[in-house]
């Protein structure tokens, strides 16, 4: 058995991998509706040009989430009326709370230090998963954005 303070450690661990997972996993999302906007009918062979893009542009270390994020609005703003997009202001909540984690530095019984400030590790884990959910759930609304290789299943024919 462990201390009270080792277990606090471990659980606060985790709940950092934990929001760094999801966020990852939104990450993917949007690479992939990304990719899908701008390869879906291009004159190349779709499945090599739809991977060079996630290859070559959206796994780039130099394109940050943040640029990201503000690419699909911009996708969305192109193919959606203004009543049917996202809160901008949902995924910039969500973004900042995964900087903290992503950018910040642990520090035991201190929290997680980002930007001169201490914020505590399990309240800031809650947030996240509040907003994580919310924001699954809106991109899960725009299955237009889902071409033949987005969780490597097929989900609708391509149309060029």
């Amino acid at each position: 058995m462990s201390d009270e303070y080792t277990q606090k450690l471990i659980i606060e661990q985790a709940l950092i991998g934990r929001v760094i997972t999801q966020a990852t996993s939104i990450e993917h999302i949007i690479n992939a509706y990304t990719a899908e906007f701008y390869t879906r009918c291009s004159s190349a062979d779709y499945h090599e040009t739809y991977l060079a893009f996630i290859y070559d542009i959206m796994n780039d270390r130099g394109i940050s989430l943040d640029t990201k994020v503000t690419v699909l609005f911009k996708i969305y703003k192109r193919m959606f009326a203004a009543e049917n997009k996202p809160s901008k202001t949902l995924f910039t909540s969500w973004l900042s709370i995964r900087n903290k984690f992503a950018h910040g530095t642990y520090v035991a019984d201190k929290g997680i230090l980002y930007g001169g400030e201490f914020f505590d590790v399990t309240e800031l884990a809650d947030k996240h998963a509040k907003l994580q959910i919310k924001v699954n759930l809106e991109l899960e609304r725009f299955v237009e954005l889902r071409g033949p290789y987005f969780n490597y299943f097929p989900t609708k024919k391509r149309r060029c």
